[in-house]
């Protein structure tokens, strides 16, 4: 704690209100630390403690050691919401040059960013002691590794995909539009085991390719005429070269409502290296065709009896900073399955929204809706939209397995039919307390 008094003492070498407070996150982190700090609250005087050390930060005068130590829920609130007062501006979250500088704190990297979802707020985890984001409303530390040693890389969105969610944001609440995408078409996806390894399959292609890149045309025509700013396609539903009409498309009508693709998922030699070498893919593609990211699967599907995919396992998830909040990208298993490596990611990892593609049965599918609620209601306030296909490597007779998505804060997810269609993701905005706009240029200060 003498740190964080030290970090936040005005005219201090090392003032940096952020810096405090990821300094108290991190500290928030220990739950004995938190449990005690929630005993010794003073329940009935904790509002006017918050105000007292608001005002405090925010007339630039030192926050003692006793205080903090006497009051350090009261401090955290009064500062996350100081630092939410100063930089939110209307309309404008996470795409900003702030959130993209990196704080360390015990040796980790952090990135600071603004809760966006009010159903992060209102998330059963979110009400109960001993849990940070009861205490932490409006900002999260987003980690540059997890603990289970995933990567995490993190961008701001840009251009017009940047000023549509901009518009949107400028709301207090309303939906975003996306697209399922199904094929109904008859095409399917093309295996081999003629790669080297015995027993593990690679995907080749979608076949009949000539049918299979009409669908995938229509699919971006129906989601465009419908307003969609986002569309996801099922894994193993576009192969390599079909990943052209999706960037074709978006380079024609850079200026309709469809802004983000995430071009389903595909097997992908790695450029220039071992073809043997793969990993299975799920490319990310804005206006103009523009690539923003791929991201690599991090748990392969299949078992002993099947075989798995031949493919080498990825170790980044991508975050997408955007003016409605944190997106990226999971691909089937690495949403829904219960190995540690991944099984925590979104509670570490604290995005709004997930865009899955996914291939399987309907085991599947089940699995992927229980994991959607408990991260919409349970968890962290998270919205989730599944593509989903039929695992026909497995099953070629089974039923058509269209996806679905589930907004944050909702108890049940929205199905659409065997050709895909459209989802309306309600969010509401998280109430930003307000600032004299006079003391906006102490933004300036802020570290």
């Amino acid at each position: 704690m003498r740190r964080v008094v030290q970090l936040l003492k005005p005219g201090s070498e090392d003032f940096s209100p952020r810096q405090a407070w990821l300094r108290l996150w991190v500290l928030a982190g220990d739950q004995p630390r938190l449990n005690a700090w929630e005993q010794q609250r003073d329940a009935q005087g904790f509002d006017a403690q918050v105000e007292g050390l608001f005002a405090l930060i925010d007339d630039e005068k030192p926050v003692t050691l006793e205080l903090a130590q006497a009051q350090p829920l009261a401090l955290i609130r009064a500062l996350d919401q100081w630092l939410a007062a100063m930089q939110r501006p209307a309309g404008r979250t996470l795409a900003t040059g702030r959130a993209q500088t990196q704080y360390t704190e015990e040796g980790q990297g952090y990135w600071l960013a603004p809760v966006f979802q009010a159903a992060r707020q209102t998330s059963a985890m979110a009400t109960q002691v001993t849990q940070r984001a009861l205490w932490f409303r409006h900002h999260v530390a987003i980690p540059c590794r997890t603990s289970q040693g995933l990567e995490v890389s993190l961008q701001p969105s840009a251009g017009l995909l940047d000023e549509a969610l901009s518009e949107l944001a400028a709301r207090q609440e309303g939906e975003l539009k996306a697209w399922v995408a199904h094929f109904n078409d008859g095409a399917d996806v093309a295996w081999t085991r003629d790669i080297g390894t015995a027993g593990n399959w690679r995907t080749v292609s979608v076949e009949p390719a000539a049918q299979r890149q009409a669908s995938i045309a229509d699919t971006l025509q129906r989601a465009q005429h419908s307003g969609a700013v986002v569309v996801v396609f099922p894994e193993f539903t576009v192969d390599l070269q079909q990943r052209r009409v999706i960037a074709e498309h978006l380079i024609q009508h850079a200026t309709g409502s469809v802004q983000l693709v995430v071009a389903g998922s595909f097997h992908e030699p790695e450029l220039g290296g071992n073809p043997l070498q793969a990993y299975n893919t799920a490319p990310v593609l804005v206006a103009n065709g523009l690539e923003l990211f791929r991201h690599r699967k991090l748990r392969l599907f299949g078992d002993e009896a099947h075989g798995a995919e031949c493919a080498q396992i990825g170790n980044t998830l991508h975050v997408l900073l955007t003016p409605l909040g944190g997106m990226t990208v999971m691909i089937c298993k690495d949403y829904l399955d219960g190995d540690d490596r991944v099984r925590t990611a979104l509670h570490e990892v604290l995005v709004d929204w997930v865009w899955v593609p996914s291939y399987g049965n309907a085991t599947t599918l089940k699995l992927h809706k229980q994991r959607a609620r408990e991260l919409a209601q349970v968890r962290v306030g998270l919205s989730t939209l599944v593509a989903q296909t039929q695992n026909t490597a497995m099953d070629k007779t089974g039923r058509l397995l269209p996806g679905f998505a589930h907004a944050a804060g909702h108890g049940a997810p929205m199905d659409v039919g065997d050709d895909g269609g459209l989802v309306s993701l309600t969010w509401r905005r998280v109430t930003t307390p307000v600032l004299d706009p006079s003391r906006r240029p102490a933004l300036k200060r802020i570290k």
